[in-house]
């Protein structure tokens, strides 16, 4: 339910490290008894010399196993959209070797079942700057929220063969890594036909050596709630057979039209990881996070928010006098204002809500992040990812 990305397109270790360090004490300990066993057992018990090459070996094996936790890098991927290609280029510079994956919102499933471009298509500056910073290029193809636009091409298998052949032809051609798919608002009933699809567009790009990311939307379990954006025409564990990434939209638990509260409160993304690692690898899972908020206030007797940046919610707390406060079990940043008789309540996402999440990420031991979207954000962002996902 990206309802901010609606409005723009239509006119947007602690627990870790117990965790690895427990394992690693766990390995350690069994490496130990190896050569324990290894030295006193008389048909394995050797010279004095051969028993310092078992125990060089078998240091060499930890070292490398903690060489390798210590340097444990997940991956940050963004979202670039067409209309804030100025702001995310900025972005991308200014944390040069954070970002290791992009995808530009550059295509959408059209009408008549073919993809289009949408604004800033095929941006040079986008490419040379990925490209000289090692990034992998994975362009989304979005379907403006519209699920009938995807069920009149997968009920098809004709059609479905066409789109998967002129996708993998797009991606060839302009030498992109791969796709991203982000299919909103598809029917639970064509939950067979979206998995045929992203199976045999998953078989096409591999084909060819390239890669498929499927962005899907948030859920606690399967098949999904069939009002809810489209997740239960998204089998998880089908499509992460299939694809090499599985983008999981965890934001807008309190949306646009709904009432206030926060976008991605910590206690629910705790539970959709929870549930996402029963039924997609680790090492595929990435988990969308947010860089917006809302500002909700009463329209014509109804609660309607306004999405806003990082910046406007910093000015408006300055400009009405309201001091931010965080919501516990949220991890959520908040204030309410005054304006024309009328209050308004804000919540919105900042370095501090990052980085709850971010926990959470290291807790789960998923492979990394998808940020919607890059330009905007709070710039603190950036070195609570290097701290807490590049050490």
């Amino acid at each position: 339910m990206r309802y901010y990305r609606r409005d723009i397109f239509q006119s947007i270790r602690h627990y870790n490290n117990t965790v690895h360090n427990d394992l690693n004490f766990k390995f350690l300990s069994i490496i130990i008894l190896l050569i324990l066993m290894l030295s006193t057992n008389p048909v394995f018990a050797g010279s004095r010399k051969n028993n310092n090459l078992r125990m060089n070996a078998a240091l060499g094996i930890i070292s490398s196993q903690a060489a390798a936790d210590a340097g444990k890098k997940r991956i940050v991927s963004g979202w670039l959209p067409g209309w804030g290609q100025k702001d995310g280029l900025n972005t991308i510079n200014n944390n040069s070797g954070v970002i290791n994956e992009l995808s530009p919102f550059w295509y959408y499933l059209n009408t008549a079942g073919g993809v289009s471009g949408a604004t800033g298509t095929g941006d040079p500056d986008v490419i040379n700057t990925a490209r000289s910073q090692n990034q992998i290029i994975l362009p989304t193809i979005s379907n403006a929220f519209d699920g009938s636009r995807v069920v009149r091409v997968i009920r098809d298998p004709a059609k479905r063969g066409l789109l998967v052949n002129n996708i993998v032809s797009l991606v060839i051609q302009n030498n992109y890594h791969g796709i991203d798919i982000d299919f909103e608002n598809v029917p639970a009933g064509d939950r067979g036909n979206f998995t045929a699809f992203i199976q045999e567009l998953g078989r096409g790009l591999h084909a060819q050596g390239k890669l498929l990311s499927v962005t899907v939307m948030p859920k606690l379990s399967e098949p999904g709630n069939p009002n809810a954006g489209g997740s239960a025409s998204q089998d998880y564990a089908a499509i992460a057979a299939a694809a090499d990434r599985v983008r999981i939209m965890a934001y807008d638990y309190h949306y646009q039209s709904g009432q206030p509260g926060p976008i991605a409160p910590a206690e629910w993304v705790d539970r959709l990881l929870a549930f996402a690692v029963t039924v997609i690898p680790k090492d595929k899972l990435e988990l969308g996070v947010p860089t917006y908020g809302y500002d909700w206030a009463p329209t014509g007797g109804k609660t309607n928010g306004r999405a806003i940046i990082y910046g406007k919610a910093q000015q408006l707390s300055a400009q009405f006098g309201q001091g931010i406060k965080v919501d516990a079990g949220s991890s959520s940043p908040f204030f309410n204002y005054e304006a024309g008789g009328v209050t308004h309540h804000v919540w919105f996402e900042n370095a501090q809500s990052l980085s709850a999440k971010l926990d959470l990420v290291n807790k789960y031991d998923i492979a990394g992040i998808a940020i919607w979207s890059l330009g905007k954000e709070d710039p603190a962002n950036w070195q609570v990812i290097k701290d807490k996902l590049h050490r």
